[in-house]
């Protein structure tokens, strides 16, 4: 599970790393995915790269494991809508994911990408929840971790059916 985390967190460090400085960029890539209002557009783009730089440094380090994994879950989880939806509705545009170092890369690519970091830091977070001796924390583990499954099996599979669909 170490080396997943540290996969995880790199990924978070270079994709925030590359981000940072090019706000108004990411910005204009928010705008054109049309998936918030105006002025969020802005204010996303200067939080995303910070969140996911603090994210990343948490997950190597192996500091916070649980609020780092849910942030992950969280970051992972609105990249997986942006080009989930981007592919859904035949938007040819760059997602922005790793600044303009990827740009031109296939948006099922980065989906992909998405879609395991969802997965993975999903796991990482069912298994840094607290281990009690009682039934009740077992049953509370193994529910978190059906639903983050189901979650990402409903989002990932129906936006997989979705682009299949469009294509043939």
């Amino acid at each position: 599970m170490s080396a997943l985390r540290i996969l995880l967190g790199g990924v978070l460090l270079l994709s925030g790393f590359l981000k940072v400085g090019e706000e108004a960029a990411l910005a204009e890539t928010l705008a054109i995915h049309g998936l918030l209002p105006g002025m969020l557009n802005h204010n996303v783009a200067i939080l995303v790269p910070w969140a996911e730089l603090w994210t990343g440094a948490l997950f190597v380090m192996g500091l916070w494991k649980a609020s780092s994994a849910l942030v992950a879950v969280l970051l992972f989880g609105a990249f997986q809508l942006v080009t989930g939806t981007a592919l859904v509705r035949g938007l040819d545009v760059d997602c922005g994911c790793f600044g303009k170092a990827l740009d031109g890369m296939p948006l099922v690519a980065l989906y992909v990408i998405d879609v395991a970091g969802f997965v993975g830091s999903g796991g990482l977070l069912v298994k840094s929840l607290p281990q009690a001796v009682g039934p009740v924390s077992v049953r509370s583990r193994n529910f978190v971790a059906v639903h983050v499954a189901l979650l990402a099996a409903t989002l990932g599979g129906g936006l997989l059916l979705r682009i299949l669909e469009r294509s043939a």
